[in-house]
């Protein structure tokens, strides 16, 4: 049999190996191998001491090859469990190994970003030798006493027992372990608002054979402090088919918790800001209205549906009337607020159904959905005289301004850019005219001016 790398560690190292296989229990480093995405391909086995090989009858020698040969058919589930196990927290799995035919309970310990360090209690022999099985109890104990974590063991059936309740629980409780003699005594330290869930639980895994659950919730402590802890509980029968037994691992997640809850603000700001990115990118920002780009859109979305028959509409290209001339004469905080006015005067007058946006400088447009020319002609026209007779206000004066537009209804076939050509000589038909009016282009090609 060849032997492992001891050469090669500290002394320390060393020593605990010593007292390891002394023990009985077999220690190993294996390395997680992962392809350029990240996916664990490969566990490769780096070292170990005389109990594993002992134990598993493989030598640091199989590398690569490690989890063909311990694992055999259930390798890729053993790659999965591995993995798993080298990303997060501490992890205690079942494993068979078929290079020697021996179960074992395999404590799983990240040491960095690719490296598990791996404890394995051989529990074969627990029923058939119990001398050996007294000694790999009391070891296994030990090693229990130890975990980071909280390891609960207890029989159901035929007669109700609790084995242990172990591992960090005073550190993470403040309680004694004989806070964890009873699923009614774990309760009394659960946060009140998740005990129903916690006992709905309980119930479940004592009843239920081959239940199999992960729950997280929170306990409080004897401090007071509340801490997020998970439970992986499990109901399994014994080998020879005589006992009910739950198992159970409580870890505390309250760090993860913490980082989850930091990860999702962070998260809901970005969304926040990318709303508001992309309702910039379709607004203008002086209006509040939909800019030239966003009302592009809606209308292609128009255009679309009416090539399928479903519907129809009409646009209203508005210009301000001498709007350069109010800059001049009043400046452009004046010029501003008339631009600000129209807008508040098409979101007030129009139906919640329409679509007002600023096409650009003093140039506004709105779709009329699913509205004749006829129909868009009436109410385009009482749209101008309310504006006229409700000017806009600067510094407490009245600045009255008027605006012509031109209006067409969309024909099969349309693009947006033809609709706008045809709205625009529409609305310069009626600037030529003398302004202050509305000018369409009906469907049938006639048109119709309303000063």
């Amino acid at each position: 049999m060849k032997p492992s790398r001891a050469a090669g560690r500290s002394a320390s190292a060393q020593s605990d190996a010593g007292l390891l296989d002394r023990l009985g229990i077999a220690h190993g480093v294996l390395r997680v191998v992962r392809d350029e995405a990240g996916v664990a391909r490969r566990v490769a086995l780096l070292d170990c001491n005389e109990s594993f090989v002992e134990q598993t009858s493989l030598t640091v020698d199989v590398g690569d090859r490690f989890l063909r040969e311990a694992f055999g058919v259930g390798a890729r589930t053993a790659l999965a469990q591995l993995a798993d196990a080298a990303q997060g927290n501490t992890s205690v799995l079942s494993h068979y190994y078929t290079s020697s035919s021996r179960w074992f309970a395999c404590y799983c310990r990240p040491s960095c970003a690719d490296r598990l360090t791996v404890v394995l209690i051989d529990v074969t022999g627990y029923r058939s030798d119990s001398t050996l099985g007294l000694q790999r109890e009391q070891a296994y104990r030990s090693f229990i006493e130890h975990l980071p974590m909280i390891a609960i063991l207890r029989v159901t059936a035929p007669q109700p027992v609790s084995l242990f309740s172990a591992g960090s629980f005073r550190e993470m409780t403040g309680y004694g372990p004989e806070q964890g003699s009873s699923p009614e005594a774990w309760l009394e330290i659960v946060h009140p608002d998740d005990r129903g869930t916690v006992r709905e639980a309980a119930e479940r895994l004592v009843s239920q054979p081959l239940y199999d659950s992960e729950t997280d919730y929170r306990i409080v402590r004897r401090d007071g402090e509340t801490r997020w802890v998970r439970s992986y509980d499990r109901h399994f029968t014994s080998d020879d088919g005589t006992m009910q037994i739950v198992q159970g691992l409580i870890v505390d997640i309250t760090e993860r918790k913490r980082q989850e809850e930091e990860l999702q603000e962070a998260n809901d700001r970005i969304q926040e800001q990318n709303q508001l990115l992309e309702r910039l990118a379709r607004t203008d920002a002086l209006t509040g209205l939909l800019n030239r780009r966003a009302m592009q859109e809606q209308l292609e979305r128009e255009l679309r549906l009416l090539s399928r028959g479903r519907g129809r509409f009409s646009v209203l290209l508005i210009d301000l009337d001498d709007f350069k001339g109010v800059n001049d004469r009043h400046g452009h905080r004046a010029g501003d607020r008339v631009l600000v006015h129209l807008a508040e005067t098409l979101e007030s007058q129009l139906r919640a159904s329409d679509v007002c946006a600023r096409w650009g400088g003093e140039e506004f447009m709105v779709l009329f959905t699913g509205t004749s020319g006829d129909a868009a002609l009436n109410v385009s026209t009482k749209l101008r005289l309310w504006f006229a007779e409700h000017p806009a206000e600067v510094d407490h004066q009245s600045l009255p301004v008027t605006f012509t537009g031109g209006l067409v209804e969309a024909m099969d076939g349309d693009t947006v850019d033809a609709l706008f050509a045809r709205a625009d000589a529409a609305l310069y038909q009626g600037k030529n005219a003398g302004r202050d009016r509305i000018v369409g282009i009906m469907s049938s090609g006639s048109t119709v001016e309303r000063a």
